[in-house]
């Protein structure tokens, strides 16, 4: 267990996913180059992708080699919080990590005390809230404990807002506030011989590679370019991701279903068209595209529908660069603030019910006293601050020293009876 107190980082780090590894080291860089802030990816898990994590492969290795991640793994919410000494802020996100359910770890719940909450460019995903009526019980208590809120989507300022009464800020994705070239390292770390021609395809929906080998562009382009798939290699692996990084960076063309495909894209300055996957959510690409002013012609409900000259039409990367400019003025202001601001003081959340997720006894701290809740609404116990005075429903005293006198005579008069 780290010593000394840093800001912990939590994602989906541990995910088979390039934008999921190369979030957390985005982030890692803003912190330590733009702030001087040293921080750790906590290496927590979803508890029902336990597996996935445990399995060796490209994604291990760069976050072996990339990533500065805490030595202790958890997989509950309950290890994080005995870790929580660990930490001085906790920075939740980028990606879809309010799509969770509040009883996981990014809604902070398990966190208490002083220790400063934000959430980056937070995601939920889609343009509504879609957990339940509990879910959305729980989120509407636990989101007002951040010391700050930002999400990456416009429908997620709208959603925190009409959903549940919080004000966030929308800012960019964390691999947004940087250069190509700060990619570079990456990249460099793998080499790779590329061939000289190739649209770089990058799908995280099968599906969506028969669709285009049955496509007009398919047929059309395929007699001058090579289609590579970026992700995996000829053996099914997935590709090292400086080797994705490098196919994204030299590809004449690049066809994706990814939003984090769309970003690399964007930040290569790469002629890409984007295909919708609705499981995945779509808001995500459109707010994308809106807040860089890119043509959402650029964003197709299927691959059918692209016709074989669409690339043939130019992006104004001078406009959308002067977009992401603005837009990182907007985020690392935020994060300045944030990381600088006082944090609140959160109770500590004693008891949750897995089914319910309502919390059942919370401890709430005051000035002047710290009182146990029933369902955050009925004070039991409270004790003022720097009294051991208890009293029962915040007014009624509780005399202890005659309890405890009254204790002992009961045992006495217990032992008496036993001996005789």
């Amino acid at each position: 267990m780290e010593i000394n107190k840093t800001i912990g980082i939590l994602n989906f780090h541990f995910g088979q996913n390039y934008g999921a590894v190369m979030v957390p080291w985005a982030m890692q860089y803003v912190l330590k180059n733009k702030f001087g802030k040293t921080s750790k990816v906590i290496d927590y898990t979803l508890p029902e992708q336990p597996l996935k994590k445990y399995h060796y492969d490209s994604f291990c290795k760069f976050r072996e080699n990339f990533l500065d991640i805490t030595q202790t793994r958890f997989e509950t919410t309950e290890s994080l919080r005995r870790y929580i000494d660990a930490f001085h802020t906790i920075i939740v996100g980028s990606d879809q990590v309010f799509r969770t359910k509040p009883k996981d770890a990014y809604y902070l719940d398990w966190v208490y005390g002083d220790i400063r909450c934000i959430a980056y460019a937070a995601s939920f995903g889609i343009a509504k809230y879609d957990g339940n009526i509990f879910d959305r019980y729980q989120a509407k208590k636990l989101l007002p404990r951040f010391d700050a809120l930002s999400v990456r989507e416009s429908s997620g300022v709208t959603i925190l807002r009409e959903t549940f009464d919080v004000s966030g800020m929308q800012v960019l994705d964390p691999t947004l506030l940087l250069d190509a070239e700060d990619y570079q390292s990456i990249i460099d770390s793998e080499p790779l011989t590329l061939p000289k021609n190739y649209i770089a395809v990058m799908f995280l929906d099968s599906e969506h590679w028969e669709e285009l080998k049955n496509s007009n562009i398919y047929k059309e382009l395929a007699q001058s370019y090579k289609f590579i798939n970026i992700c995996k290699d000829e053996n099914n692996d997935f590709r090292p991701v400086a080797h994705w990084l490098n196919f994204i960076k030299n590809a004449q063309y690049v066809i994706t279903d990814s939003f984090h495909g769309s970003v690399f894209s964007i930040i290569f300055k790469k002629k890409f068209v984007t295909v919708a996957t609705a499981l995945r959510g779509n808001a995500r690409i459109e707010s994308l595209c809106r807040t860089l002013d890119i043509p959402l012609s650029r964003f197709y409900p299927s691959l059918i529908d692209i016709s074989p000259t669409f690339f043939d039409e130019d992006i104004d990367y001078d406009h959308i660069n002067k977009k992401i400019e603005d837009g990182r003025k907007i985020s690392l202001d935020f994060l300045e603030k944030s990381l600088s601001c006082k944090a609140k003081v959160k109770d500590f959340i004693a008891i949750t019910r897995d089914k319910l997720v309502i919390p059942i006894l919370t401890v709430k701290h005051t000035q002047t006293h710290k009182t146990l809740m029933l369902f955050n609404i009925l004070p039991i116990l409270s004790k003022k601050t720097g009294s051991n005075q208890l009293f029962f429903l915040k007014n009624i005293p509780i005399p202890l020293e005659q309890i405890k006198s009254q204790c002992k005579s009961m045992l006495k008069s217990l032992l008496t009876i036993k001996n005789k």
